[in-house]
């Protein structure tokens, strides 16, 4: 009776931590913990966990004790589900935080017109917002297009030295900002994108090559984030644990080695991974060479600096064109598009189609036309090109071209337009 409790106990207590462990609210404030937290004693707790995972695998079926066994396991178990990278702090696409000298309009007024300009650049996914003419009179006018406006007190020593005293913060409308672009004939840029997962190492004389795990006050990371804000790129970094350790060295790391690189960032699923191997001169000055893959592509660049911050800000800035440039798209153009779908085999996997392609805000007014077994036809309108609408879905990983069976003989030139009816995108739904 006692076992059949017991059971019955872990059986309750599992389905509950099932519910728990999906909860946007529960993984979030663990990845908060994962951000807070000691950069050390996460990698301890999660290698600690990855090894008592695996010796609870080998333990017998038939533990001495079946209660302590199950909760030890469900505690670490909830620590690696919830925790997948050490995120940088998530942010507003629509919002800009400026230091001011008083809450006076005058000060409220010139902020909102540097926090617009800021929101235009990372909405657009170029800086030619600010030699917009156009766009630079609007700006004047900042203060029209904020729906909500607060004040932080400043904790930046240097700020606070030059007589800052306050951080206003700007949330602009996101219609409104949408159709200063349009009106501007500039482009757009989703706010659905890839996250950049960064693996960094550095070469010292005192310790050699080692990897560099997540730490907020490290310039170098100070300056990849404030890029991240600026340019609107979520980034990811690794935890750096046993898994990490195991699949990638830093010799590795330091060579470049692609293969080993994207086999490591794997359990991550970024869509960008970014490395930067960097040692910091006698003089102060950082010699660094960092590498990108995205999609198949890789581009290598050298940065040198006087200041680490410097070196990781202006290493995001090539990922952001080349991303701005692939993804974005100008909202006076619009069309449709024909898309069919195969292996649709459940609800879930429908929906989760139709919520990829909604995700995209270029994409709207999707309509399914036919549904024969279990493949899907459907149609939307989208304001981004057909090779910007291939960019996005291929951006899902969820979907696979299929070539077209029917075409496959005729002639490239004799074929109808690519996302017609006549020739539809096809893909296979994984």
């Amino acid at each position: 009776m006692l076992r059949s409790a017991v059971r019955n106990k872990n059986r309750t207590v599992l389905k509950m931590l099932r519910i728990l462990s999906t909860s946007p609210a529960m993984c979030d404030a663990n990845r908060s913990l994962a951000v807070t937290m000691p950069t050390h004693i996460t990698i301890m707790l999660s290698t600690a966990a990855c090894l008592l995972s695996r010796v609870l695998q080998l333990a017998p079926k038939k533990p001495m004790f079946p209660t302590l066994r199950f909760h030890t396991f469900t505690f670490f178990s909830l620590f690696l589900l919830c925790i997948q990278g050490v995120s940088a702090e998530s942010f507003n696409y629509f919002g800009a935080e400026v230091p001011v000298e008083s809450q006076s309009r005058s000060d409220q007024k010139k902020a909102a017109q540097e926090g617009l300009m800021n929101v235009l650049v990372r909405i657009s996914g170029s800086e030619a917002v600010r030699r917009k003419s156009q766009l630079v009179r609007k700006a004047k006018n900042a203060l029209s297009l904020v729906s909500e406006l607060q004040y932080a007190d400043l904790e930046d020593r240097e700020l606070k030295d030059q007589g800052f005293k306050h951080l206003a913060k700007f949330r602009f409308s996101e219609r409104l900002v949408r159709k200063l672009l349009a009106d501007a004939e500039l482009p757009v840029w989703s706010v659905n994108r890839p996250q950049t997962l960064v693996w960094l190492v550095e070469d010292s004389a005192a310790s050699g090559k080692q990897m560099m795990p997540y730490d907020k006050e490290n310039p170098l990371f100070s300056g990849l984030e404030e890029a991240s804000y600026y340019r609107g790129m979520p980034l990811v970094f690794p935890l750096l644990d046993l898994d990490d350790q195991v699949n990638l060295s830093p010799s590795a790391l330091w060579a470049l080695d692609e293969k080993a690189i994207v086999k490591a960032s794997a359990r991550y699923n970024a869509g960008v991974i970014l490395v930067g191997k960097f040692s910091v001169m006698s003089s102060g000055r950082v010699v660094s060479s960092w590498q990108y893959i995205h999609a198949g592509r890789t581009r290598v660049y050298n940065l040198r600096g006087d200041t680490p911050k410097q070196v990781g800000y202006d290493a995001l800035l090539p990922i952001a064109d080349l991303l701005a440039s692939k993804y974005s798209y100008h909202s006076a153009n619009s069309e449709y598009f024909s898309l069919v779908v195969e292996r649709i085999e459940t609800y879930a996997d429908y929906r989760g189609l139709i919520n990829g392609l909604t995700s995209f805000d270029s994409i709207t007014d999707v309509k399914v036309d036919t549904v024969a077994g279990d493949q899907v036809a459907l149609r939307f309108k989208s304001q981004a090109s057909l090779s910007q609408v291939k960019n996005q879905i291929a951006m899902t990983r969820k979907l696979t071209v299929v070539p077209s069976a029917s075409l496959a003989n005729t002639p490239e030139w004799q074929r109808p337009e690519a996302g017609s009816p006549e020739n539809p995108l096809r893909y296979r739904w994984r």
